[in-house]
């Protein structure tokens, strides 16, 4: 993962401010809960070291129940890797 991201990665979730290490134990543990998941994203638009995004995760879950939520993202890119995300994620 460290080819997209920084070391010093920081995700600023809802609010809630992670590390890359904790960033990357919830997508672990958000994997071994899932079946299947898609991501398609609605728009995008970069200028400069900036990444503006919106996507929407739909995703089966191991028990059968279904996620879906919409992602409003901001991304800071440093030598070519996001080295910080702003995030809002909101259930549809």
């Amino acid at each position: 993962m460290l080819e997209f991201f920084s070391p010093d990665y920081t995700q600023d979730l809802n609010g809630k401010i992670y590390s890359f290490r904790q960033f990357m134990d919830g997508v672990s543990a958000l994997k071994a809960t899932l079946r299947s998941s898609t991501v398609v994203f609605t728009s995008v638009v970069a200028s400069g070291e900036t990444i503006a995004e919106i996507h929407v995760v739909d995703a089966t879950k191991n028990d059968g129940s279904r996620l879906r939520f919409k992602v409003i993202a901001f991304q800071t890119l440093e030598d070519g890797r996001i080295r910080k995300a702003e995030e809002v994620n909101c259930p549809l």
